[in-house]
């Protein structure tokens, strides 16, 4: 039964998992839609990415659409000096740099931003302390209502453990939202270790007691008077 249990914690949080990785970002990246680069003479002209005009922009934004076939997904295009930023209805986005779309007249053309290393140790060891707290403890022999409230610990901790994991893997999340991630993580493994901890024993059966032998214990006592 215990093992049962167990197995039904971990496909919950799998297919939590599967369901929270998914964007059309990701759907995109994982297609390959993007590894189909734009030839150097199909490249927009402009003057400089640090100062695109609105044509720039319009020529840059139609040639994205059309070269990767974005037109059905209706995504807004924004621009920074680096990047054509694409955002989709699912509020997800891809940084296409404006190298692979367009050509610049100028030298000015700013180098990347590189991206901010995320340090992602915290947060992977609290994944793996959850995996660990969700082992279900015995609860054959507990009382109904502390059962109840270490299961909705558990429950609870399935999700946040399935968030976690889904921030791991995304290659976009920032520092704050991992920080904030590894913080519910702990906070959800705490609940469960008090839930279980505050586990309570059935109380023992009251003996039976034998009425004819009660009754017969009076007589007893007048026979031998």
């Amino acid at each position: 039964m215990q093992q049962l249990h167990s197995a039904n914690h971990i496909k919950s949080l799998k297919d939590a998992v599967k369901g929270l990785v998914e964007s059309q970002a990701k759907e995109l990246a994982g297609d390959g839609t993007f590894d189909d680069k734009v030839p150097e003479a199909s490249k927009i002209k402009v003057k400089s990415f640090a100062s695109l005009t609105s044509d720039d922009q319009a020529k840059i934004s139609a040639l994205i659409e059309d070269h990767f076939n974005l037109a059905p997904f209706s995504p807004s295009i924004s621009y920074d000096q680096t990047n054509a930023i694409i955002t989709y209805d699912d509020k997800s986005i891809t940084r296409l740099p404006l190298t692979e779309v367009a050509i610049a007249e100028s030298n000015d053309t700013p180098a990347p931003t590189p991206k901010p290393e995320v340090k992602k140790a915290l947060l992977e060891a609290a994944i793996t302390k959850a995996l660990e707290t969700l082992k279900p403890a015995d609860t054959s022999n507990k009382t109904e209502d502390s059962v109840a409230a270490y299961q909705k610990a558990l429950t609870a901790l399935t999700t946040e453990t399935a968030k976690a994991e889904a921030v791991k893997v995304d290659t976009s999340v920032d520092q704050p939202k991992v920080d904030q991630t590894v913080t519910d993580l702990t906070a959800a493994i705490k609940t469960v270790e008090t839930a279980k901890a505050a586990l309570v024993d059935k109380p023992a059966p009251t003996p039976s007691v034998d009425k004819a032998k009660l009754e017969e214990a009076p007589y007893k006592g007048c026979r031998s008077s």
